[in-house]
């Protein structure tokens, strides 16, 4: 175990990297659609008139 951990170290490490900030951008998205969906940008979106009522 030890011999696999010391020849894939960096391989573990960048794979760690990678499911933090995957990690970070789900939960991002989860929180940002919890808030009030699209996020107040609506410029080209084809449901602008019936998320924001002016």
């Amino acid at each position: 175990m030890l011999t696999f951990l010391q020849n894939n170290w960096a391989n573990l490490l960048i794979g760690g990297i990678v499911l933090v900030v995957f990690i970070i951008a789900v939960r991002s998205i989860i929180l940002r659609h919890k808030k009030g969906g699209c996020g107040d940008s609506c410029g080209g979106c084809p449901y602008c008139g019936q998320c924001h009522q002016k």
